[in-house]
C-alpha cells in the first residue's frame, strides 16, 4: 500500500504460505534457504532479518552477510538481529560445535546450528558497511539479542 515491492524467502513452506497470504499478490515469497540462496546483487534497498540469522555457523552468518551487502543498491539499508546470548531453555540440552554455535538435541529445532555472538564478534561480521550501530535488542521470546543496522 505504500508503494514498496517486498521480497522474501523462508526455509519453512507454512511460513511462506502465511506470509503469502498476508501480503497477497503484492510480494514475491518463496521457499528457500538464506545459507544457499543467491540474492541477485544490487536488487534492494532494504534487508531486514528477524530471529532468523542465528540459524547456522558462525562462518555461514557470515557468508549470508556478505551476499547481504552485495544484494543492497548505493545506500542501501539493514536491519538484522543476530541473538547475544544461549538464553533458550530448549538449548540446554545441545551439543556446542564451535565457540558460541551450538547444536539442539531436543525440541523443535533439533539438529539445527544455532550461533550467538559477542558485541566484538558482530563489528568485523559487518565491516564493509558503513554507519554501523549495534544496540542491545530484546524480544518478547528470549531476552538478549542485538539489534544492527547499518548502510552500504
Amino acid at each position: 500500500s505504500k508503494g514498496f515491492t517486498v521480497a522474501g524467502i523462508d526455509v519453512s513452506a507454512a511460513a511462506v504460505a502465511i506470509a503469502r497470504k498476508t501480503l497477497g499478490n503484492q510480494a514475491t515469497i518463496r521457499v528457500a534457504d538464506m545459507l544457499e540462496y543467491q540474492m541477485p546483487e544490487r536488487a534492494y534497498d532494504l534487508i531486514f532479518s528477524i530471529a532468523t540469522m542465528q540459524h547456522g555457523t558462525k562462518e555461514q552468518i557470515h557468508n549470508v552477510i556478505r551476499r547481504t551487502y552485495e544484494a543492497l543498491v548505493p545506500g542501501g539499508r539493514i536491519f538484522i538481529e543476530l541473538f547475544g546470548e544461549n538464553v533458550w531453555a530448549t538449548f540446554r540440552d545441545a551439543r556446542e560445535i564451535e565457540r558460541g554455535t551450538v547444536v539442539p538435541l531436543e525440541g523443535p529445532e533439533r539438529g539445527i546450528p544455532h550461533s550467538f555472538f559477542t558485541r566484538s564478534e558482530i563489528g568485523p561480521l559487518f565491516a564493509p558497511f558503513a554507519r554501523v550501530s549495534i544496540t542491545g535488542g530484546f524480544h518478547r521470546f528470549w531476552n538478549a539479542s542485538w539489534i544492527v543496522t547499518a548502510v552500504k
